[in-house]
């Protein structure tokens, strides 16, 4: 039986087609963790840089927060997506980010708080908004609102190195029946206007 590394190496492509080499351990369940960025753009240095770390005794499993530990001081002024989103002119008003803040404490950290970013899964996702739909009086529109903050907060993930793709991206949002529109009569003593 031959020797085997305590990592795995593997290719990512970049958008700007570059592919960097990323490299992941096993935790103490035996699942993989995610993937920590080498910087290297070649297998074999790649290689050089993880035993490097390996013999420094720094080859600790990349970190795998709870997602209560994820979302501490999500959804504040103080919050670097937030921050991120203002300082590249995006639109984000005080009243967005506390309903956001909301929707986390109310509805995704009593799900998902106790799970580990990388326990998450799509089936884990899918059910919950099942079950939201199923169970709960919301309208599919703010199940879709409570899903699309999930994404949010996934997706910043992945940016952060912390996994390698999010699991909600498989999820889709649920059907939206639009209100029906009725005609618009003018109000009583406003002249109609001329056809």
């Amino acid at each position: 039986m031959g020797f085997r590394e305590p990592f795995t190496l593997y290719a990512r492509t970049m958008r700007d087609g570059r592919k960097v080499w990323y490299w992941r351990t096993i935790d103490d369940h035996g699942r993989r963790t995610a993937g920590k960025s080498t910087g290297q753009t070649s297998k074999p240095a790649a290689r050089h840089y993880v035993v490097d770390l390996l013999n420094r005794g720094r080859l600790d499993a990349p970190k795998d927060p709870s997602f209560k530990v994820y979302a501490g001081g999500w959804w504040t002024d103080d919050c670097s997506y937030v921050k991120g989103k203002r300082a590249r002119g995006g639109f984000m008003s005080p009243g967005h980010v506390d309903n956001q803040r909301r929707i986390l404490q109310k509805d995704l950290l009593p799900h998902f708080g106790t799970m580990r970013l990388s326990a998450i899964r799509p089936a884990d996702i899918e059910a919950w908004v099942l079950s939201l739909n199923e169970t709960s009086s919301l309208a599919p529109r703010t199940i879709n609102t409570r899903l699309t903050c999930l994404k949010t907060m996934l997706r910043a993930a992945v940016k952060l190195e912390l996994l390698d793709h999010s699991p909600a991206e498989y999820v889709e949002r649920l059907h939206e029946t639009p209100k029906e529109r009725g005609i618009l009569y003018p109000r009583r003593g406003t002249p109609a206007i001329p056809g």
